[in-house]
């Protein structure tokens, strides 16, 4: 208790550098939490939307051992999904949307003009074009060449731009943190020597008094957490508001595990920082002289 009223009470004998300390790592949490948002919305809608990207190849002359062939060649790509359409299921596809279809074949006496299809989901064309150039190579009586293999890719060029976005913003993101740690650290370092400076004759009173170490310590590590933690609460919500306005939504859980992620981290970061400085501080002003 008396660490928690001596922390308040230096901030409150401080007021501007407490201001100006909690100000500065509030805009340093405010822009870390907006751009981790903006990360992971676009991570998000990449992975919901890579699965939209279908490629479709066309097959012909296709015996099951062919098949099986190919399927064990598609199995070897990663991060690809793919199905094997045969064409009686393709037609049957095809007259759910046009259900007159069958029936116009059967007046006409027309065979089922679909080829056997595999469709493939991939999160990028790259992919997709190893794939066709690998069958077309490997299987060359089993790729049809009369027809042209489609894919509805139109999602892949904003899909690249977002994968390059999210490599620049996980760049950015740890600047930010190096940024986060150094102005901690720089204003911690204020903040301890001017504790010091004006309760100098309070610790020499107390160190004739025989008191702990801890005693004088714990205090300032007590008001280095109060200080970082008010400018993270106050950046998380700052940045919690404008993800809103670019409505920008994100699950409730994954808000608390990165909040609680940010306190734990935080409270480690100015503890740590809070005894190396106050170690230093006190060896300086030859306070304390057997640490």
């Amino acid at each position: 208790m008396y660490s928690i009223l001596q922390a308040f009470k230096n901030i409150f004998q401080n007021k501007f550098i407490s201001f100006i300390s909690v100000l500065s790592i509030a805009l340093v949490f405010t822009f870390i939490n907006l751009i981790s948002s903006i990360n992971y919305y676009s991570l998000d809608f990449i992975e919901s939307s890579s699965s939209k990207i279908e490629n479709q190849i066309y097959l012909k002359n296709t015996e099951p051992e062919n098949l099986n062939l190919i399927s064990e060649f598609l199995y070897k790509y990663e991060n690809i999904a793919f199905n094997v359409i045969n064409e009686k299921e393709g037609l049957e596809n095809l007259s759910q949307k046009y259900p007159n279809l069958e029936s116009f074949l059967v007046k006409n006496k027309i065979s089922n003009p679909l080829p056997l299809t595999i469709v493939i989901q991939s999160k990028d064309l790259t992919t997709f074009a190893s794939i066709k150039n690998q069958i077309s190579k490997n299987f060359p009586e089993n790729y049809d060449k009369t027809l042209n293999s489609k894919t509805n890719a139109s999602l892949n060029p904003i899909i690249k731009n977002l994968l390059i976005f999210q490599n620049l913003s996980n760049k950015i993101l740890i600047f930010s943190t190096l940024s986060l740690i150094i102005i901690s650290t720089l204003i911690l370092i204020i903040s301890i020597r001017n504790n010091f400076h004006t309760r100098k004759n309070e610790i020499q009173i107390m160190q004739m008094l025989g008191a702990k170490y801890s005693k004088i310590q714990n205090p300032i590590i007590v008001e280095s957490n109060i200080i970082i933690l008010t400018g993270l609460f106050i950046g998380f919500y700052i940045a919690f508001y404008l993800t809103r306005l670019l409505s920008i939504q994100i699950d409730k859980n994954i808000i608390n595990k990165f909040i609680g992620a940010e306190i734990i981290v935080s409270i480690l970061i100015a503890s740590l920082l809070s005894i190396i400085i106050c170690k230093k501080q006190l060896k300086k002003e030859r306070l304390i002289h057997d640490l």
